[in-house]
């Protein structure tokens, strides 16, 4: 019975002399917990820094798309107009009056 006595002292009294860093300490867990938290913000700082970079460049990008669409488009439409008036290649004089017709259409009503 001492023996279990001695035992129990013994335990008790190594507890109270436990290394100091094994206890922990809310203060370093605070600042541990801020650390991550700046640094996760950082990260996600950086990353949209990123993000706003790229849109920059695929905003710059469509842009120059829209315009090489816009000037396909109007040159296009010039082409047709041209086709329209039957003008296309044969400088400036309509496809009815190249083709020795005297009215438009009527070589069509030839081929017919």
């Amino acid at each position: 019975m001492i023996a279990g006595f001695m035992a129990i002292l013994l335990a008790c009294s190594l507890a109270a002399f436990a290394p100091v860093s094994a206890l922990a300490d809310p203060a370093d867990d605070a600042q541990a917990a801020v650390d991550d938290a700046q640094a996760t913000l950082d990260a996600a700082e950086s990353r949209m820094a990123e993000i706003n970079e790229e849109y920059e460049q695929l905003t710059a990008e469509v842009e120059r798309l829209q315009q090489q669409i816009d000037d396909t488009a109007a040159s296009a439409l010039e082409a047709q107009q041209a086709i329209r008036l039957g003008i296309g290649g044969r400088g400036g004089v309509p496809g009815w009056q190249f083709s020795g017709t005297s009215r438009p259409g009527a070589r069509l009503e030839e081929l017919r």
